[in-house]
C-alpha cells in the first residue's frame, strides 16, 4: 500500500534539521526496520513542512512506523492511504459497486465548504 504524510516540523524537528543532525536519516531506519520503504520526501512551503510518500504492506504496519516515528518528537501530521488513479480507474471500472465506493471515498469526512 501507498500512504502519504502530510507533516509539520516541532521545534524540535527544525533544530534538528538546523544543526544537521541526521534526523532523516533516522526516521528512514525506523520506516525500513518496520517494513515501510520511503519512497521520498519533500520540503513544502504552506499548511504543511514535508510531504513523504511510504509504501508498506498495510494499515497495521503504517500505524506501528507511525508510532516509532511519533517518539522522536520531530513533527507533527497526516497519514493519508492512497491509491494510484489507473489503479483505482482499473479497479472499479464497470463496477455496479462503483457509485457507492466514490461516494464514501471522495465525501466521507469532508469538510471543505467549496465542494458543498
Amino acid at each position: 500500500m501507498t500512504f502519504i504524510r502530510l507533516l509539520r516540523l516541532t521545534e524540535q524537528g527544525i533544530k534538528a534539521i538546523r544543526d544537521q543532525q541526521s534526523a532523516l536519516t533516522e526516521v528512514t531506519q525506523v520506516i525500513e526496520d518496520n517494513g515501510g520503504k520511503l519512497i521520498g520526501s519533500w520540503f513544502t512551503q504552506g499548511e504543511y513542512d514535508i510531504i513523504s510518500i511510504i509504501e508498506c504492506e498495510d494499515d497495521k504496519t503504517m500505524r506501528t512506523i507511525s508510532a516509532r516515528v511519533a517518539v522522536k518528537g520531530l513533527y507533527t501530521g497526516k497519514t493519508l492511504p492512497a491509491m494510484e488513479m489507473g489503479d483505482f480507474v482499473s479497479r472499479f471500472a464497470g463496477s455496479p459497486e462503483l457509485s457507492m465506493f466514490l461516494e464514501t471515498w471522495f465525501r466521507a469526512g469532508r469538510k471543505d465548504s467549496r465542494r458543498r
